[in-house]
Formats: C-alpha cells, structure tokens, sequence
C-alpha cells in the first residue's frame, strides 16, 4: 500500500529555525528570489509598497518564479514594517487509543477526516471513529452535485474518490494525472465543446487556446460492481454543461446557485480518448500549475447515470408521477429552521428523496426518459439495474468509486458503518493511501466533546478527528502518561501583535475621545521594528502548553512557511531575540520622535529609565479580548501580560485593556484613536499554500503601509 508517512510520536515539538545570513551585500539572495535577481528586473515594482505588491501580484504576475517572490516580497515587507508582529503558534490535540497505530496526520492540519480513519491500525481491523456533529442549522444535503465539503459528509467522503487530493500544500494526483502543455495555438481537429441543444459538436477551427491540459485517469470498478470507463467522464462532464447555463427562459436543466458557468467559461473545447481526456483554455488561470489542474479536472464521483437520473428528479418530476415536491440540488437557503416549504434537495439518505429517485431510474429502464442529445440512455440500461439492486441492498444510492462502502447507514442517529471495498479501485497516483487499513469503520457523530476523552481512554472508541484545545492539555496529558491515549499535536492559529502605527500632522501622537493627545512610539517604524528583536519567543512559548515560536501568520508547520521561513534570517530574527540589537533600533526610534517634536508645543524625555510626554508618564494602551472566557481567545491574556512587562522595560508604563471584538474593529480601522497594542489570534490559513500570495498576519485589518519594495531591498544590503 502507497502512504504518506504518518507521525506516530506523542507529541511533537519542532520548528524551523530561521537561517543566519552572513553574506549582505546582495540584498536578493539574502532573501532567496528567484526571478527578481538584481536591480535590474525589480523595475516598477521597486516603488510598490505591501498593499501595492499585493494588487500587483493578483494581476500581473505570470511566471510562478515570479509568484514566489512576490510571496517574498510581501513576507519581508511586513516584517520590515512590523506593525503586525506574530509571536506563537498556538496547539490543539487529536487524540487516538492506545490500540490504534500509524493514523495520518500533519503536524499542521492535525488528523483529516478522509485519511485518518482510513490508515488508522488497529489489531482487529475494526475502527470505531468519533467526528463533531455541532447542534446549530441543519447540514447540506447529501448528494455530489451539490459537494460533499461540509459536515458530516466530508467525514463520509471515503465512499468517494476525487481526481486529485489537497496533500502538504499541493493539489497531487490521486485517481487521475496530467500533463500542462504551455504551448499555445488554434485548437486541433476533433475537438468538441457540449451544446443542450445539439449534444457534443466540433469546435470551430479558428479558436485560439493559451494552454491545454491533459489529463490521464485510473477507471476501475463502482461500487455496484459495474466497470467506469470513458463514457463516465465525457456524460459527467455534459452533465455540468447542461446544468450551468439557461439555454431559454424557464430552462428546468439550470441551477445557477451550482456556479458553474464561469469555470466552463474558459474552456475552448475537450477531445477525448478512453481513459483520457485533454482540455484546451483560453487564458491560464490560476497561474500555479497545482491550481489550474484540480480547476478543469472533471472526475465523476458517481456512476453517470444517477447524475443524470437525479437531474431528471429536479428538471421533470411530473414526467415521472411525481407531484407536489420541488425537488432541488441546492435549496434557496439553509436555516436553522430547514430547507424552504417549496424546496426539496435530492438527498441520496433520505427515504423521499431515495424512492422518487428510484421511480424515475424505472421510468428511464422503460424507454421513458427524454431524448437528449448525446446521452444513449440505451447503454445505461445494465448499470441501472446494478444500480437499483445496490439500493435494495444498502437501502441508498450513494454508489461510489472509493476505499469503503456504505453498509448501514442511519442519519437520523449520526451512525454509519462502513465496510472496505473488495473491487478494484485504479489508484494511479503514488503519495496518498490507496486501500484502507481497517476492514470495518463505525461512524458516529457527537455534540459533546468533552466526553470524548474519557470514552476514547477507556477504549469505547478509537478515534475523536475534533482537536481539543490547550484547555484541555492537563487532563490529556494525564492520560496520555497512563498509556490510555495517543496525543498529537497540531496547529491552532498563531497569537501576535497589531501595532498602532498612526500619527497625526506627521507626528507621532494620536488623540483620544476627550481630545487628550497621547505619544505614540510605535508611529516610528524603527521603534515598531525593534519590538520584533525584544520579543524572545522562546520564552513565551514556553509558558503555554504546545505553544512554538512563529514568524508569520503561517506558523511553522504550514506548507507555505517552507518558501518564506529564511526570510527572518535575512533580518537576523531569531526565536530566542536579539536584545542588543533591538534596545539600538529603541533608541534610533526614539531619538527620531523627539527630533520629530522639536518646535512643537509637546514635549518628550527620559526621566530616570522612565519615558515622560508633555510632563505625564508615557502610557501604552494595551488591548486584549475580553475577560469572558466565553468570548476571549485562550492565550491573548498570556500573550498580553508578556507583552507588557517587555513594554515596562522600556520605560513605559502599561495599561491592560479589555476589548471585545466589536470595540476591535471600531478603533483599528480608523485612522485614529488612543490605542497602542491589540493582542489577537489569527486562525489557521488555508493549507494550500498557492491559492492566494497573501502574507500578511491579518488580512482584515488595514494598517498603512509605506515602505517600498526598493526601500526594503536598500535596508537590507546596508544592515
């Protein structure tokens, strides 16, 4: 069997360590670009400042080399402004029993509910797995149309294979692999484009494409037992056609809230061969080779005639006999209330939705289906019947391509109980698991979480995929030493800084409510940036459970971190400080305000280690969440009362705020206020590193940015 390795350990507590750079004389290499190299080919972008790189890069960026950098760029530029300081990444915990070996889990990500209980060992081939069920609103419906992205059902995706699987950043092959022809022209003979109308027809000769892909892909058995082959694809593929666009006012094959229009848009056409398929583009978009691929893989996750059956549920119910139910894919809305009285989504676990659905598969066995161009509804007489005798069996028509399948399913109950498939499955990619490791999976949704860590321990299940947060760490680590539980350590969002870095008429105070003006010390980005040096992230990550050192918004384990971590070597950030250095950077800082107040009517000096402004001690205002731990992240309290005391050591006094977060928003985004210091958590970014060249801690929060591309290139070679 093809694995990804799995960490096994109790906890793990690695980072990466920053690079030291010696050399700084190229101000380029320091920070490791690959397509900018030299003054020379910056050119406009070297008076962009972090905002601008930002709108620049979701323009104008076309080499992936170019991506990167710009990544880079945009890494170094918010360190060098520093008016958002990241600080520690924060834990959370998976727990498995004691039994249970080799589950997949990343230390990022933590356990993912496809593959852990998929690869999770244990000695009698029987896993009983335990997933978050949360009480509020009602789930999505079950069915692959409308995406099996949400709870529970990405818990259940195991019945399912995908295209392609989202594994350390990167979109990998899995059932299927292709080939990126950057090679432009006028698309080949043979190739078609579906039309509702006139079924599959020939592209025009004279159509341009900028790039192709071709995409090779492992067919194998559904679940039913009958064979995937091309047709599978080419039908799935007609199907979304049909239903993305209104060929006539009152079309019943249009489902706009699908959204499928706009990525369909930018296919010229597709030709086809077997097992293959390649499809030509008009523009390369998005950029990154991972992205482009998983855009226009078109792989089924069901045979193609349920699609198409269940799109005859929801265009002709009439047709079939059946009246007084709106059947749908995606309801209009989904409140806690349930679905709209007119809106009924097509559920294969729902009992209605199961028993309408199999009177048009009849219907359509019969000859009495609607004629629709390129569909031969004639072949799929054989697979109709295996499919209706899976459902007499099963009793549901999720009939998938993956590792297990659906045995006993009671939704009602959140159970499930799933068993390995015994077909064959053509896995073609080679860095995810193939088959399962547990011969029986049992499913069961919960809403308590706390009680999960006792049943675990005591062995009544084998696997919680929630993780528990450092609240919890005392009691896991208890039993983790009894030998009752496994602990694995993931990321939690990493706790930082927001520095206010206003001034008012080119000085560094700012006015409160009452019209009282307040010294700002960190409107002077030098003293701002020598906070980043003062700050021993060692030290406070070491008073929090699972807490490590973190230079971004990243963390040390996202995929991400790999392209921009040595950038703090470039600035000789470590995670331990640099005192020394930063106390000069204060003291630069702070001689460049008092120029800055020369002239004026205020006034600010150092009175014994203690820093006065217009005759008052100079006052920090530092905010964190509010005291309700209902409300309040677990750390920023921990994070705040380090901050202050590194404050206090410069000479200012600290006065510890509680804000929450609706007092938050209303002072950062102005551009006004007295505050100084925001602690905040961010939550974990999306792992896949290339979706988005956006590397500031909190993108929502908008702080000036000023320093330019070429300022930060010049900083770094005079340093």
């Amino acid at each position: 069997m093809r694995r990804a390795a799995a960490v096994t350990v109790v906890i793990l507590l690695l980072t990466a360590l920053p690079t030291m750079h010696a050399d700084r004389s190229d101000p380029f290499k320091l920070l490791g670009l690959e397509y900018y190299r030299d003054w020379g080919s910056v050119g406009e972008i070297s008076n962009l400042t972090m905002h601008g790189l930002i709108e620049f890069a979701r323009n104008n960026v076309s080499d992936e080399s170019q991506y990167r950098d710009v990544m880079r760029l945009i890494a170094a530029l918010q360190a060098y402004e520093s008016t958002r300081i990241a600080l520690i990444d924060a834990g959370r915990f998976y727990i498995a029993g004691s039994r249970v070996e080799s589950p997949f889990y990343s230390p990022y990500r933590g356990f993912d509910v496809r593959w852990t209980p998929m690869t999770a060992k244990t000695a009698d081939g029987l896993l009983r797995a335990a997933f978050m069920v949360y009480t509020c609103g009602v789930h999505r419906p079950f069915n692959p149309v409308a995406g099996l992205d949400h709870y529970p059902a990405q818990f259940l995706s195991r019945a399912f294979d995908r295209g392609t699987y989202l594994f350390n950043g990167t979109y990998v092959p899995y059932r299927c692999t292709w080939e990126i022809s950057k090679k432009s022209g006028t698309v080949p003979s043979g190739v078609v484009l579906y039309n509702q109308t006139l079924g599959w027809v020939s592209v025009n000769g004279s159509e341009d494409y900028s790039v192709s892909i071709t995409y090779r892909c492992g067919l194998g058995q559904w679940q039913n037992g009958a064979w995937m082959t091309g047709e599978d694809i080419k039908n799935y593929i007609a199907f979304l056609y049909t239903w993305a666009y209104e060929d006539f006012q009152g079309d019943p094959y249009y489902e706009p809230k699908l959204e499928l229009a706009e990525n369909l848009s930018n296919i010229v056409g597709f030709s086809f061969n077997g097992n293959s398929y390649t499809v030509y583009l008009r523009a390369r978009e998005p950029l990154v080779d991972d992205l482009l691929a998983s855009k226009y893989l078109f792989y089924p996750q069901l045979p193609w005639e349920l699609y198409w059956a269940m799109g005859e549920l929801v265009a002709n119910e009439e047709r079939y006999g059946i009246y007084g139910t709106n059947y749908v894919f995606i309801p209009e809305e989904l409140s806690s209330w349930g679905y709209p009285e007119d809106d009924y989504p097509v559920d294969l676990f729902d009992n209605k939705s199961l028993e309408d659905l199999d009177r048009v598969i009849v219907k359509l066995m019969t000859g009495k289906g609607p004629d629709i161009p390129g569909i031969d509804w004639g072949k799929a007489f054989v697979r109709l019947i295996l499919d209706r005798t899976f459902h007499s069996i099963y009793g549901h028509f999720l009939i998938g391509n993956g590792p297990y399948v659906f045995v006993e399913a009671a939704p009602e109950k959140i159970s499930y109980r799933m068993e390995r498939f015994k077909g064959w499955r053509d896995v073609v990619g080679e860095i995810l698991p193939t088959e399962g490791s547990a011969k029986t999976i049992y499913c069961v949704g919960t809403s308590y979480a706390d009680r999960l860590i006792e049943k675990v321990a005591a062995g009544e299940y084998d696997v919680f995929l929630k993780g528990y947060s450092t609240d919890y760490y005392q009691k896991l680590q208890e039993y983790a030493k009894e030998g009752k539980i496994k602990l694995y350590r993931a990321s939690d969002g990493v706790y930082g800084a927001v520095l206010n870095p206003y001034g008012e008429n080119g000085l560094p105070v700012i006015t409160d409510e009452y019209g009282k003006p307040h010294f700002n010390p960190f409107a002077i980005r030098e003293v701002r940036l020598a906070l980043n040096y003062l700050i021993n992230r060692s030290e406070l990550a070491s008073g929090i459970p699972g807490a490590l050192p973190a230079f971004d918004r990243l963390g040390p384990f996202h995929p991400g971190e790999g392209i921009v971590e040595n950038l703090y070597g470039a600035f000789n950030l470590t995670q331990g400080g640099n005192s020394d250095y930063g106390m000069a950077l204060f003291e630069e800082g702070m001689e460049k305000a008092k120029l800055m107040l020369n002239g004026t009517n205020h006034t600010l000096e150092r009175i014994n280690g203690t820093w006065y402004f217009d005759g008052r001690k100079v006052e920090i205002i530092l905010a964190v969440e509010e005291r309700n731990p209902r409300y309040r992240e677990p750390h920023t309290l921990e994070v705040g009362n380090y901050l202050r005391r590194v404050l206090q050591r410069l000479g200012f006094e600290v006065r510890l705020e509680y804000w929450d977060v609706y007092h938050m928003y209303g002072w950062i985004s102005k551009d006004e206020g007295a505050w100084h210091v925001y602690v905040m958590r961010s939550w974990p970014p999306s792992s896949h590193w290339t979706a988005r060249p956006q590397f500031v801690p909190w993108g929502f929060i908008d702080v000036p940015s000023e320093v330019t591309v070429g300022e930060l290139l010049r900083h770094l070679s005079e340093e």
